[in-house]
């Protein structure tokens, strides 16, 4: 009985051993970066910036005469209503949330997972920002759309003469919020795929590109149309980026035999 009952406290023991040597590995950070997509992302944001410093810094202001033309008639009857907006302190908010927006995504950066891939989660936000930019600023110099402050009567010749007053298709400020806020929340959810803030989060990443644009439409700085392809345009950016730089083999759990102190040990990583 002694011997029989010495052989199952063996066997248990070594069984006991066996799942003391597995090695289980959680959350396997989910991005890498490619230089095929790397190259391209960054090579079209440089290159639509660079365009569109040329474009727009070689557009002429607008004269006296074409303010005076400006027809508020001639503007579509959904957008209409914005030209007769005008408010710094809006204007002051929209860029106040900007970069309240971009200072709030550094939080990311707590976390002890995103942190260690700082490199990889910095690139692909570079990414975001050039591309959401650059786009933007290629539209604005070639549509040279008038900003609705430019039909109101109320603002001075002064303030429409300025260069910027041709630029408000599309909403540059909308797009680089919701590109900021969209994409911290998908780094956040493809890291933290269990979290239970995940709704609070996609709620903060699609209020606060609105807010933004709402306080342009009510600056007087970007009609309706401006604020709407804008915040598409940004989110779209911010979201599939870093879709593009998913690792493929992150949603398969690999089972695999590995060399340990001990013996052989058993790796499960998810």
């Amino acid at each position: 009985m002694s011997f029989k009952s010495n052989k199952r406290k063996g066997k248990a023991g070594l069984l006991l051993l066996f799942f003391m040597s597995v090695n289980f590995c959680y959350g396997q950070f989910p991005y890498a970066l490619s230089s095929k997509v790397d190259y391209c992302l960054i090579g079209l944001g440089a290159v639509s910036l660079t365009a569109g410093q040329i474009i727009s810094s070689n557009n002429p202001i607008l004269t006296v005469d074409q303010i005076n033309n400006l027809d508020p008639n001639a503007v579509n009857s959904f957008d209409r209503n914005t030209i007769f907006n005008y408010s710094e302190s809006s204007n002051t908010l929209s860029e106040a949330l900007l970069i309240g927006t971009g200072l709030s995504s550094l939080t990311l950066l707590l976390d002890k997972s995103i942190r260690k891939e700082w490199a990889t989660v910095g690139v692909m936000g570079v990414e975001v920002l050039m591309v959401t930019y650059g786009l933007a600023s290629v539209t604005k110099g070639t549509s040279l759309r008038a900003r609705p402050y430019a039909y109101n009567p109320a603002v001075s010749n002064v303030r429409k003469q300025n260069r910027d007053a041709r630029y408000s298709f599309y909403s540059q400020s909308t797009a680089a919020t919701a590109g900021i806020s969209f994409f911290a929340a998908r780094v956040f959810s493809d890291t933290h795929p269990n979290s239970k803030w995940k709704p609070l989060i996609w709620t903060g990443a699609a209020i606060l590109p609105m807010v933004t644009g709402w306080a342009k439409i009510d600056a007087g700085e970007h009609f309706k149309t401006d604020v709407i392809i804008g915040y598409a345009m940004g989110a779209l950016t911010g979201y599939f980026i870093p879709v593009l730089h998913l690792q493929k083999d992150t949603t398969k759990a690999k089972v695999s035999l590995e060399p340990s102190f001990n013996g052989l040990a058993l790796r499960v990583v998810f």
